[in-house]
């Protein structure tokens, strides 16, 4: 079934990709190597040094595949290492590196400024409005 532009849902998705393509934009100008979504999973395992993938996975809304080719390439990059988790065999502990920490400290001015321009003329009334009726929205769905 074909997405209508008259529903609230095609406005949703509408806005979220608009908003990552300008996102991307701006973080293309602080590291032109870096995506969205890896900018996403190296702030996260700041905020959550223990995070398992699968914790990644819930937090920035992607499939364990996709946490996992993540992850390949921050590591690649020498933004994160990975060991073997000795009390788990099967986990791997996530560490960020100094370059890694050095690298997100460059993107939050970036992101500060990305959302800034994206909630120009956004009142705090109608954030809580649309927080609001997002809430309502996900709970019908989520039961």
């Amino acid at each position: 079934m074909k997405a209508s532009k008259d529903t609230i849902f095609y406005l949703i998705e509408s806005t979220i990709k608009s908003y990552r393509r300008f996102a991307q934009m701006g973080l293309q100008q602080i590291r032109p190597d870096m995506t969205i979504d890896q900018g996403l999973v190296l702030s996260n395992l700041i905020k959550n040094p223990n995070a398992t993938q699968k914790e990644l996975s819930e937090l920035i809304f992607k499939d364990m595949a996709s946490i996992s080719r993540m992850l390949d390439a921050l590591e690649k990059k020498q933004f994160i290492t990975r060991e073997i988790n000795p009390n788990e065999r099967r986990r791997f502990l996530v560490k960020v590196t100094k370059t890694g920490l050095e690298v997100n400290q460059a993107m939050i001015p970036k992101v500060v400024e990305n959302r800034k321009q994206a909630l120009t003329g956004v009142t705090t009334a109608d954030i809580k409005t649309l927080t609001k009726i997002l809430t309502k929205i996900s709970n019908n769905v989520s039961k």
